[in-house]
């Protein structure tokens, strides 16, 4: 434009020259950390007086090239004015901004293409202290008047790199209003980094009730929104930092909540949810941030029970675990069941091979076990049968019995029931059976007591599987094969409380009984005498026979 001649301005009062004196235009030479923009030229400030403005119904004017002598001769004109029509006029309109910002109205004389577009960084670099409000209004105008222009700037580069060199707030607080207009912009790869965003979320504890125009607060959620998703995947650096982020977004950003449309406040919800990586600051945004209902806080279950998932996902023994189930607010306690229930199948699978379970660790897993408000199902109390049955700890092995029971008794409708635990059954009572023997051969006191606990599980089992017989006859056939193992004597020594023990046991043990006598004793000899002893346990001449 230079090398063709001098722009100017002029239109229909005296302050542009009453369409007869131009107002000569400047180019700039101002040198940005990003460039000189050489396509954009501006006239020293011009003052208009509405008080000389009675008479005149509206501002028209228009911009035009004074031709040099060295173009005349190419274009054989000495003025290019800008449109295709000689009646082309502007109307000047007084909308709250105190510049003018327009693009040349290409005529068949003379044509630009666009390439450089200034005015957004124009209006960024005149940033200060008192007018982002008015910055704001003019981005809005030219975005309203020239967005097929201001579409073709690579939005997210741009605020990248004003944002490293941005010595005010103000500059930070506009770029974040960019990124809130960023669906008016072309469509661009994101690429701003997970700690930029982070950077400028960082903005949002400068914003104060009267920072914006009151017409942009959808505008902002919409821009921290998409911070908030971006620094989810990072996370913050310490609990302190995401803890000052909390409570900025409590005091600066939460209240503009109020004007947006659902599905935004559910999305800015869902990803406050996933920034909280400790439990604490979750219950934070639970009791503060959410405007609970029911439909909400369906909207952001799955949300919520995956974080809660990932916190207690380590450091929560099953202790712990009971604790902060029992702090949590009823309401998220409620919502989040599902990992709690998981994480105690998690520690139950974890846990197969420790041989002594402390006792409050015992304690308390049972108690998760019993717990009818963790909503077991059908696969949840198969993998918690299929657990115990793989124990190494006796106590923990014995406990699968009462969950047998509540398992059949919650879910004993269901058509594959008797398909799936059979073999649960069978692999328990085998590792049962395996590690009572193995505390036998460690102690003289427990040996004692083999033959009786093969039996007792036996019985205890009966009721939970008799109508299953095919079951039953494996279980109780391994508690004789088992016993075939022991000294006789153990098994004499055992009858008296063997026969307390149920029907379905006793037949079995004394049909075995009678296969040891009939094998060892062929008369009413004194070996005779000695069993008979044996099984009534009596040690003096005289028998006493009990029963």
């Amino acid at each position: 434009c230079s090398r063709l001649g001098s722009p100017f301005v002029f239109g229909n009062i005296k302050e542009l020259g009453n369409w007869e004196t131009p107002v000569k235009l400047r180019q700039s030479t101002r040198r940005t950390p990003h460039g000189v923009h050489d396509t954009y030229w501006f006239s020293e400030p011009i003052k208009i007086y509405l008080s000389d403005l009675e008479n005149i119904p509206e501002i028209r004017y228009k911009y035009g090239i004074a031709i040099s002598q060295q173009a005349i001769l190419r274009k054989n004109v000495d003025v290019i004015l800008e449109g295709f029509d000689a009646q082309y006029e502007r109307v000047l309109w007084f909308q709250g901004s105190i510049n003018q910002y327009d693009v040349w109205e290409n005529n068949d004389l003379l044509a630009f293409e666009v390439k450089d577009f200034a005015f957004l960084d124009i209006i960024y670099n005149s940033l200060n202290a008192g007018n982002l409000k008015e910055k704001i209004f003019e981005f809005q105008l030219i975005l309203e008047n020239q967005r097929s222009h201001l579409a073709t700037i690579p939005l997210y580069k741009f605020i990248r790199e004003r944002f490293s060199d941005a010595k005010l707030k103000e500059q930070k607080l506009f770029l974040l209003v960019l990124l809130g207009y960023r669906s008016h912009f072309f469509y661009e790869r994101n690429d701003i980094s997970e700690s930029m965003a982070l950077k400028l979320l960082d903005v949002v504890k400068h914003i104060r009730e009267d920072t914006y125009p009151s017409d942009i607060s959808r505008i902002i959620i919409m821009a921290i929104d998409l911070l908030v998703r971006l620094s989810a995947h990072s996370g913050f650096s310490s609990e302190k930092n995401l803890y000052s982020f909390l409570n900025a977004f409590k005091e600066r950003a939460l209240p503009h909540l109020e004007n947006v449309d659902e599905y935004t406040y559910i999305r800015v919800m869902r990803w406050l949810v996933k920034l909280c990586q400790n439990m604490k600051s979750l219950v934070l945004v639970w009791n503060e941030f959410i405007c609970h209902s029911d439909e909400m806080d369906e909207q952001l279950q799955h949300a919520l029970t995956e974080r809660v998932r990932s916190n207690i996902a380590v450091n929560y023994d099953i202790v712990r675990l009971d604790e902060l189930l029992s702090e949590l607010p009823e309401g998220l306690a409620r919502l989040v069941v599902d990992a709690f229930r998981d994480r105690v199948l998690s520690h139950l699978r974890n846990g197969r091979a420790v041989r002594s379970w402390p006792t409050r660790h015992f304690n308390v897993m049972c108690k998760f076990l019993e717990n009818s408000e963790l909503f077991w199902t059908f696969e949840d109390y198969l993998s918690s049968l299929d657990s115990l049955s793989q124990f190494a700890d006796i106590d923990m092995l014995a406990y699968f019995i009462p969950q047998l029971e509540r398992f059949l008794e919650e879910c004993g409708d269901f058509e594959d029931v008797h398909e799936e635990y059979p073999q649960i059954c069978k692999r328990w009572y085998q590792n049962l059976l395996n590690r009572l023997y193995s505390a036998s051969t460690s102690s003289a006191n427990v040996e004692n007591k083999y033959v009786f606990w093969v039996f007792q599980y036996a019985a205890r089992l009966h009721p939970l599987i008799k109508e299953n017989k095919k079951l039953w006859r494996s279980i109780i056939t391994s508690a004789i094969n088992e016993v075939k193992k022991c000294p006789a004597s153990l098994v004499y020594k055992t009858s008296v409380d063997v026969i307390e023990l149920g029907e379905s046991v006793v037949n079995e043990f004394i049909r075995h009984v009678k296969n040891l006598l009939s094998g060892s004793v062929q008369s009413a000899d004194e070996q005779l005498l000695n069993v008979i002893r044996q099984i009534c346990r009596s040690t003096g001449e005289v028998v006493i026979i009990p029963n």
